[in-house]
């Protein structure tokens, strides 16, 4: 598989090529600095609104982090396929939304009361101050609609790998979800 970005043919790793072709629910993605973290979940993200319409959420930490994600993304989509676009938002021909919102937009949840996702994408999971707040929003919008999830991300030391990897089966399972549906690449 190769894709496009920034006029060049890229060839993604064996591992980006098997995320971005991974069909499990849950996607949990750790890896380091430079690896392509950002530019995989855009493509994830893409690939799945282009195929199904529906509103997709990108969640960032900060407010600089969510505008080089909207930007990447827009750069990713290609003019061909773009409705609208704004700050924070991106509507795609085929009736598809893109929302970026960060932390702050989070604590106001009443913006998106009225969205149901069809799939989230959570950049630095790690990073939020408020983590039970975005894990309640996010349990709220797998659970009220069959939305998929990508978590993508640095773990903060080495030894958080295992328990990375133990915590999300739990949770998934204790959720209610099936634990087959979740995805680690750590």
């Amino acid at each position: 598989m190769t894709f496009t970005w920034r006029k060049a043919s890229v060839t993604p790793t064996f591992t980006q090529d098997e995320i971005l072709r991974d069909n499990h629910r849950f996607c949990i993605l750790g890896a380091g600095r430079r690896w392509g973290k950002g530019r995989l979940s855009a493509f994830k993200l893409r690939n799945k609104a282009l195929s199904c319409k529906g509103t997709y959420f990108h969640v960032s930490p900060s407010e600089q982090m969510a505008l080089a994600a909207s930007r990447l993304f827009t750069e990713i989509l290609g003019v061909g396929h773009l409705s609208e676009q704004y700050q924070f938002s991106i509507y795609i021909r085929n009736g598809s939304l893109i929302k970026f919102i960060t932390e702050a937009q989070l604590k106001s949840r009443s913006k998106f009361v009225g969205y149901l996702s069809a799939g989230i994408v959570i950049e630095e999971p790690w990073l939020f101050h408020d983590q039970r707040g975005l894990a309640q929003w996010v349990f709220y919008q797998l659970s009220v609609s069959n939305s998929w999830l990508l978590l993508a991300g640095i773990p903060p030391a080495k030894h958080w790998v295992k328990r990375l990897r133990l915590l999300s089966r739990v949770v998934v399972s204790r959720a209610g979800f099936n634990p087959n549906d979740l995805a680690c690449y750590i």
